[in-house]
């Protein structure tokens, strides 16, 4: 244990010296998370790599299918008016 005086701040720190055992422990701690981290990067990469990503042509089959949709709401909208229609006598 070593006991230092700092006379700038006039207080008295104690400390103990770091023996080289605890220091390599320290090192590979540090070197073990960081090959974690890189196992990590490395598996988001390849599973990124295997997502398929839409194409131009998945565009276009989503706009028809909004449009069939749209069309058949249409279709619906005057089937209901035209039953309402005739309900009343119109």
């Amino acid at each position: 244990m070593v006991i230092e005086f700092d006379p700038i701040e006039s207080a008295l720190y104690c400390r103990i010296p770091v023996s080289g055992a605890a220091k390599t422990d320290e090192k590979e701690a540090a070197r073990k998370e960081a090959k974690v981290m890189q196992t990590d990067s490395q598996a988001v990469k390849n599973i990124q790599s295997k997502v398929e990503k839409p194409t131009l042509g998945d565009l276009g089959a989503l706009a028809e299918i909004k449009e069939k949709l749209k069309q058949k709401k249409g279709d619906d909208a005057e089937k209901t008016e035209h039953d309402f229609l005739s309900v009343k006598g119109y």
